[in-house]
């Protein structure tokens, strides 16, 4: 006898020339393929319960690929297989996907990138979700547009907007989970609410609130968003961290557990903590809800973090570059990093006016080649010293090389040959690096 509360999902990647996902079942002799009757019949054939898993697994894996990676993404179907882990699975349903190719070029890009994987992964969820329960709820993706903000008197407002999914009408999230923390690495239990936004009271000033929210329904928890952070203080000095890197990385040798991760206000959040004026408040924004949610001339001072964003995704898109220039316009402070920042704007023509006029840098080339700096000579940085960018949780690919434009200043420059500049700055208004600061 076989039971139907377990079922074997056997993960592989393809060769042998190609692109695409296939999945297969045991053949149990059909199509000549693997020995006949080998798979138990009691309570009903084994073998048509691993074909079900089969072919759910392949048709929401394609389903995801073509909505979210490829249009044309390639369906090479459903089939037999006499594979050992298939034929010896004889307790349960079994199935074998090959992912993509491993051999082609363009397939093993997807592969290594964090955004396929995340599809494939909720792809074989739902799978092996609706082969026990066809008409089951699918969990929420995770929520969005992360707020924090200080309210005054101890009190801090966490808000955030739910996420569709196009492919799923069941994943619509009726509850939430907030989770909090006092570092950002430690979190307690969560705390569950109905509405889109939580406020936290009995705060004290000087001190760090990270929090992190996942959606639920009936069909449970889902994954929680990226990790704000926050400082109490006084919300008539307020500072805004702005969290822009949202780049699907790529997984390789450099990219070991813990690194990319996307929540980098840890770094950013503790070390404006430690260096604004002790009464200031610092509040969080995800990037999205920049003109929606928040608006920056509420704040004297804008810390904007890029990490690694480029010119897929946008270090700052149209609408952005225009209230970036309004908010600097108006005698706003701006403290921008990335490592495409200027390959974007600049290479890419993503924006070089505004690079050259708000952030007060030209574009030089795509990489310095180093990953050490140093102040320069008379410059509002000189007491720093080394600048080594290449000490973080991430390997800062890249980066970015400028020349002031008109009227900006060399602040630091890359330690190699005619010490490039690394970071620009305006009037002593905007720092511009060209590097992620939190590396």
């Amino acid at each position: 006898r076989w039971r139907d509360d377990f079922v074997l999902v056997s993960l592989h990647t393809n060769a042998g020339g190609g692109r695409g996902t296939v999945s297969f079942s045991f053949g149990d002799g059909r199509n000549g393929i693997g020995p006949a009757g080998y798979h138990p019949t009691s309570p009903s054939p084994l073998r048509n319960a691993s074909d079900r898993l089969r072919d759910h697994l392949q048709g929401e894996l394609i389903r995801g690929f073509r909505e979210h990676v490829d249009p044309a993404w390639r369906d090479r179907g459903t089939g037999f297989a006499n594979f050992g882990q298939l034929r010896e699975s004889r307790t349960m349903p079994s199935c074998l996907i090959e992912l993509a190719f491993h051999d082609s070029a363009e397939d093993s890009a997807h592969l290594r990138n964090s955004r396929y994987r995340t599809v494939s992964a909720r792809a074989i969820y739902k799978a092996i979700l609706r082969s026990f329960l066809p008409n089951a709820t699918v969990t929420p993706l995770p929520p969005q547009q992360l707020k924090i903000e200080n309210l005054g008197g101890g009190e801090a407002r966490i808000s955030w907007a739910p996420t569709s999914d196009p492919l799923e009408p069941s994943a619509l999230a009726n509850g939430y989970k907030v989770y909090l923390s006092p570092n950002g690495l430690g979190w307690d239990d969560g705390v569950e609410v109905q509405s889109t936004s939580y406020v936290v009271s009995g705060l004290q000033p000087g001190e760090t609130l990270y929090a992190k929210v996942s959606g639920t329904n009936a069909g449970g928890e889902g994954l929680a968003g990226r990790v704000g952070g926050a400082r109490i203080g006084d919300p008539q000095a307020r500072a805004l961290f702005v969290d822009g890197f949202t780049r699907a990385y790529t997984f390789t040798h450099e990219n070991g557990p813990g690194r990319y991760t996307y929540d980098y206000a840890h770094e950013h959040v503790s070390a404006l903590a430690a260096a604004l004026p002790s009464h200031a408040a610092l509040d969080y924004s995800e990037q999205a809800g920049v003109g929606a949610t928040v608006q920056l001339g509420d704040y004297a001072f804008v810390d904007w973090h890029l990490g690694r964003q480029s010119s897929l995704d946008k270090t700052f898109d149209a609408g952005e570059q225009q209230l970036v220039q309004s908010y600097l316009s108006g005698g706003g402070s701006l403290l921008v990093s990335g490592t495409e920042l200027g390959w974007d704007l600049g290479a890419r023509s993503g924006g070089v006016s505004f690079l050259a006029d708000a952030l007060g840098g030209i574009y030089e080339r795509d990489d310095a080649g180093v990953t050490l700096a140093r102040a320069t000579p008379g410059s509002p940085f000189a007491g720093v010293g080394n600048v080594d960018f290449n000490s973080g949780r991430y390997f800062p690919a890249t980066p970015d090389v400028f020349r002031p434009a008109a009227g900006a200043e060399v602040l630091l420059a890359y330690e190699t040959a005619g010490a490039p500049a690394a970071a620009v700055g305006r009037n002593g208004q905007v720092v511009t690096l060209g590097f992620p600061l939190e590396t």
